[in-house]
């Protein structure tokens, strides 16, 4: 059986993942930010040297840059930088340090 996915659209998905690279001729793993948006299958990914929370907010405010505005609301898959906790109902509970407001830019909140 095959259940067809809808999404609606202004909605955002964040996750990093890991591959390998070059930077040069040294191989190295890059942490990947990406940020899908699953109702046009529209995505911008952006490698870093390390899964930090400076990676997460520039990845944040690049893909905001490249697709010309803010989604909401924008799930954060799994990362610890930005989720807390996952609840029974399936929300997200975020960091303290990591709030993103609704003007378009990350900011971090002081713990």
């Amino acid at each position: 059986m095959c259940v067809p996915l809808s999404h609606a659209p202004g909605r955002a998905q964040v996750d990093f993942g890991e591959t390998h690279g070059l930077i040069g001729v040294v191989e190295c793993k890059l942490h990947c930010f990406s940020m899908t948006l699953p109702h046009s299958d529209a995505f911008f990914i952006k490698a870093y040297l390390a899964e930090t929370t400076e990676a997460l907010c520039d990845g944040h405010n690049c893909a905001f840059a490249f697709f010309g505005g803010v989604p909401l609301p924008i799930l954060c898959d799994n990362t610890t930088i930005a989720v807390a906790r996952i609840c029974d109902d399936g929300k997200r509970e975020r960091t303290r340090t990591f709030d993103v407001n609704r003007r378009g830019k990350v900011a971090l909140t002081q713990s």
